[in-house]
């Protein structure tokens, strides 16, 4: 159904339903948007168009049942919830893009396979450095400084990419193949 791909566009934008609405001349209420994205009711041609189209996403990707979640998000720094919504939007967007790419161009994704000694509890500076230890060790790192890290990672099933703005976040991607054989 459209609501989860709808809400996700919204959210990317920063928009709440009254100001997404009002950017598309009021073509459907905030009411009727709000239904949308809780599946109580489909948009017409018409309305799908103006929701694409000021949202910046196609038709067929409001329509799409394709679903990608983040988990363990965590924020270095405070921020409100709406910039936390919108940057994990825009974040899962991205990832979308990247992981259709992929598939387009054939390439294999790699999955991640979690380091046979984690999670690690940190609770302090020595728990940091205890698990970065831990995962060297398993990695077969040493001790010297990883020259290509972010090819390391990627070779591990970690995805790396640069955002405009940058926002110090991790998380965990869920995409739905996984949760399926793991979840």
């Amino acid at each position: 159904m459209i609501g989860t791909r709808l809400k996700l566009a919204r959210a990317s934008a920063g928009l709440s339903l009254r100001e997404l609405a009002e950017r598309m001349g009021h073509v459907v209420s905030a009411q009727a948007i709000g239904k949308y994205e809780r599946n109580e009711d489909m948009p017409g041609s018409r309305a799908l168009m103006a929701l694409a189209g000021t949202l910046g996403v196609s038709e067929s990707y409001l329509l799409s049942d394709e679903e990608l979640t983040l988990e363990g998000v965590d924020f270095r720094k405070k921020r409100s919830a709406k910039e936390e919504a919108t940057i994990e939007a825009q974040t899962l967007q991205l990832l979308e893009r990247y992981l259709t790419i992929e598939e387009l161009l054939g390439l294999k994704s790699v999955e991640w396979e979690q380091p046979r000694s984690a999670p690690y509890p940190l609770h302090d500076l020595r728990d940091a450095e205890d698990a970065a230890r831990s995962v060297r060790e398993e990695w077969g790192l040493g001790h010297d400084p990883v020259p290509k890290l972010a090819e390391l990672l990627e070779e591990r099933g970690i995805k790396v990419w640069t955002c405009n703005g940058f926002v110090p976040v991790t998380y965990l991607i869920k995409p739905p193949w996984l949760r399926t054989r793991a979840g």
